[in-house]
Order: C-alpha cells, then sequence, then structure tokens
C-alpha cells in the first residue's frame, strides 16, 4: 500500500501456475521487447539470456 501512495508500480508475479488467469502477461516477452532482456544466439540456434547484458 505504501509503494501506491508514493506513486510505485507494483508487479506481483509467481513462478508457479497455481490458479488460471484470464490475460497472462509474458514478462520475458515484455521486458525484452523494451530492450531489458538481452539473449545470445548459441551455435545450437538456440537464445540464452544474456544476464550481463540485461538491465532487469
Amino acid at each position: 500500500a505504501l509503494a501506491k501512495q508514493q506513486g510505485a508500480d507494483v508487479v506481483v508475479l509467481s513462478e508457479y501456475a497455481i490458479t488460471p488467469v484470464e490475460n497472462p502477461v509474458h514478462i520475458n516477452r515484455v521486458l525484452r521487447h523494451y530492450g531489458f532482456l538481452k539473449v545470445r544466439q548459441e551455435s545450437t540456434g538456440w537464445e540464452t539470456l544474456d544476464g550481463g547484458a540485461s538491465r532487469a
């Protein structure tokens, strides 16, 4: 409540899918879209999170 009163955005998320949701937000996709997550292309074709280059 204090954070909201001070104008902060409050985000609550969990790694567990315990409760069904109507409109899920794929947070990593959003963070990547806005440039907060960076990935590197592996020789296998897979993308790996680049934690050192990511701002999130």
